[in-house]
């Protein structure tokens, strides 16, 4: 069911009315005893949630939920409140946020259950247990989280699994304005099983989620199309409902919400809400093509992935592993230019040191490696030094990409160390797209070039103006034989 000014929530689990009036089956059990159900997290172990839990949690991470409020009882919500600044924007004759729907309880549990130590402000903007709220609950929510995000920094995440049809402009300018504070506004793509992402994930300032089922396969009725961002789990989902007891839920709400949840622990490694975005996707598996497709986004998020990205964050430009020959001089860049080295091991000689480069020779064969750290990250350059006759004779070029991106001089780098180590040339494509959610994948370039034998070329690759850069996401790979992404940039920083 529709309603011209109406907001719905397309979790697909209503009261029995409900759910058929709006065409949804989902395959929702409910067990009324409390606490004797053993779950079934297999959307947890799908991405990875315990290994990415061991390096992170959401510590001083808050998270926005405008949605139906919480089991403020729920023993799964128990001390993840900040029940203070909770407010009821949907019903003029009381303050409770008390989830009268299940909705939203379901949404901040499934937060929880990848940032068990975010904390959760509800903002309740339906009428009682309602599964439509007005434009104007909406508006006054969102005027009320840009208020929140001016006094409390901590705040990194708001979560939107809700759709408004028609969409409201004044709507658009509240999330820009959210969005240009520097919080990542993660949106349901919507539950009709259509080609198009509705509304207001379909803004560029949000991240559109739609959700996948076991089998990593776009869920029955999940919507998809060119504005979809990320994959998450959305079938069978176990959560917290009302009354203290658990269900099985299906739908992209779901989704969204563990997305939301994988952002708030990632920025508690990162405290830079663009540097998250940049390990979510980056971090991403993909699912169909390379890269970004309108069935998949950028692909099912990972969350020990992400977290790997992020904690790598600082120490960005170097390789993880090279391979080098005896008596061979090799250059290796890095940044950041002030990173020093930490340990260096193996048969390996340090002939210079210079701001944001190594110059390295080995004179026997072995295995040794390099450590740089940065502040309080390290990372390891793994080195395997071979003699000439040992070379694999698959192995056609060495590929070492990095990403500089070097705000100072307003330039965005890649540097790519090339080498042919076969009796033949060798052509490799470089290329470069760009995507938004209103400007769908355009290739801003495409170019080859062809090495000999024992070539080697420091590649600068695509020096661009920053202030010629439109906002969005940027991908940066190669061809050799089959299409690679090498990069992923999100641009511009947000806030």
């Amino acid at each position: 069911m529709k309603t011209k000014k109406g907001i719905l929530f397309f979790l697909l689990l209503f009261c029995p009315i409900s759910l058929y009036a709006q065409g949804f089956f989902p395959k929702t059990y409910i067990y009324s005893q409390k606490g004797i159900f053993r779950s079934s997290n297999w959307h947890l172990d799908k991405i990875h949630t315990q290994i990415a839990q061991q390096f992170a949690c959401g510590n001083n991470v808050w998270v926005v939920v405008i949605d139906t409020g919480v089991d403020i009882d729920h023993p799964a919500l128990n001390g993840h409140l900040l029940l203070d600044l909770a407010k009821n924007f949907g019903d003029r004759n009381t303050e409770s946020i008390d989830d009268l729907n299940g909705h939203g309880t379901m949404i901040a549990g499934a937060i929880l259950q990848i940032a068990p130590c975010a904390q959760i402000i509800p903002l309740k903007i339906n009428k009682e247990g309602e599964n439509s709220f007005k434009e104007s609950a909406l508006n006054n929510a969102l005027d009320y989280t840009l208020h929140l995000i001016e006094i409390h920094p901590e705040i990194k995440v708001v979560n939107l699994s809700l759709v408004l049809d028609p969409p409201n402009e004044e709507i658009v300018q509240k999330i820009d304005a959210i969005y240009k504070k520097g919080i990542l506004i993660i949106a349901a793509a919507g539950n009709e099983g259509k080609k198009g992402i509705d509304f207001p994930a379909s803004l560029k300032q949000t991240i559109a989620v739609s959700s996948t089922n076991e089998s990593d396969t776009l869920a029955p009725g999940a919507n998809y199309g060119r504005a979809l961002t990320l994959m998450a789990p959305g079938v069978n989902i176990y959560v917290p409902y009302l009354n203290g007891i658990y269900i099985y839920a299906t739908g992209s709400s779901l989704a969204t919400a563990l997305v939301s949840g994988a952002a708030a622990l990632v920025n508690e490694i990162t405290s830079d809400t663009a540097m998250t975005l940049w390990a979510l996707l980056t971090g991403s598996t993909d699912l169909e093509d390379i890269g970004h497709d309108e069935k998949t986004g950028f692909g099912l998020i990972n969350v020990a992935q992400a977290v790997k990205y992020a904690l790598q964050r600082d120490i960005y430009v170097l390789p993880s592993t090279l391979q080098l020959k005896v008596n061979e001089e090799r250059i290796i860049y890095f940044l950041p230019q002030d990173a020093l080295i930490d340990a260096i091991s193996g048969p390996i000689q340090l002939e210079e040191k210079g701001n944001g480069y190594l110059k390295l020779q080995a004179d026997s064969v072995g295995q040794g490696y390099i450590n740089l750290c940065h502040q309080d990250q390290c990372r390891r350059l793994n080195i395997n030094i071979v003699s000439e006759e040992n070379i694999s004779p698959e192995t056609e070029v060495f590929f070492y990409p990095h990403k500089i991106c070097n705000t100072n001089g307003g330039w965005l780098y890649v540097i790519y160390d090339l080498q042919v180590e076969k009796n033949q040339q060798v052509t490799i494509d470089f290329w470069i797209t760009y995507w938004s959610q209103d400007v769908f994948f355009k290739d801003l370039s495409h170019w080859n070039i062809v090495l000999e034998k024992g070539f080697w070329w420091n590649l600068l690759f695509m020096p661009i103006s920053i202030k010629d850069l439109a906002e969005g996401i940027y991908e940066i790979g190669t061809y050799l034989g089959t299409k690679q992404r090498d990069f992923l940039i999100v641009w511009p920083q947000l806030g």
